[in-house]
């Protein structure tokens, strides 16, 4: 299974739609199953921040780039960094979700650089002068922006600790490299950010766009 997943996450990459649409079919039903199926257990407090970790994770961002690292954590590695959750109310050391885990760590970075923009709404004067709203809609980028948004969604739900973290990570990379940033790539992260809104509860949620605001 594990090889499995690496496969379809390199696949995801593709420029192809219709491969990368194929793929999300998967990813979506897979996370919704995660997310419906995995035991919980007590709530703890989301934000408990390990700060030697964060440091950790700062210091990796600096030397590669967040953007091309859907293949690189393997199960070792991604169980290692993620062996004593403390920040989220799922048992995500449960063996199912283990097996699942490092694909869907890098799953996030495909689809947080890969997210297309939802619909747009426009306002517009008719010939009265009157006010009007005017939505642009691509249906396919729609559907897809909304798939994407919902296993985003169900991913941070399950393990809101590596959600955050790869928010994070992008940002600060971001912030490390201010010349080369590109515009779509922040719209990408924004819409994310948006995705994943309402995975936790109100007080972390305000902690978290606090923290997305200062990196």
């Amino acid at each position: 299974m594990i090889i499995i997943n690496r496969i379809i996450l390199k696949l995801s990459n593709v420029t192809n739609q219709t491969i990368f649409q194929i793929c999300m079919d998967y990813w979506e039903s897979l996370a919704r199953d995660l997310h419906s199926t995995i035991p919980r257990i007590n709530a703890k407090k989301f934000f408990s921040i390990d700060n030697n970790n964060n440091s950790s994770n700062n210091n990796n961002s600096n030397n590669e780039d967040p953007w091309s690292r859907s293949a690189s954590v393997d199960a070792q590695d991604y169980n290692k960094k993620h062996a004593s959750p403390k920040i989220n109310n799922f048992e995500v050391n449960h063996p199912r979700y283990r097996l699942y885990a490092p694909a869907l760590h890098n799953l996030k970075f495909v689809l947080m650089h890969r997210i297309p923009r939802p619909k747009e709404v426009l306002v517009v004067q008719d010939d009265l002068g009157n006010a009007l709203k005017e939505e642009l809609k691509d249906t396919f980028a729609l559907s897809l922006h909304n798939q994407i948004s919902k296993t985003l969604w169900h991913l941070a739900n399950i393990d809101p600790a590596d959600s955050r973290d790869t928010i994070l990570v992008l940002l600060t990379q971001m912030e490390n490299n201010l010349h080369d940033i590109r515009f779509d790539q922040l719209q990408s992260l924004c819409w994310s950010i948006g995705a994943v809104t309402g995975s936790m509860s109100e007080s972390d949620e305000k902690t978290f766009v606090v923290m997305v605001i200062k990196s």
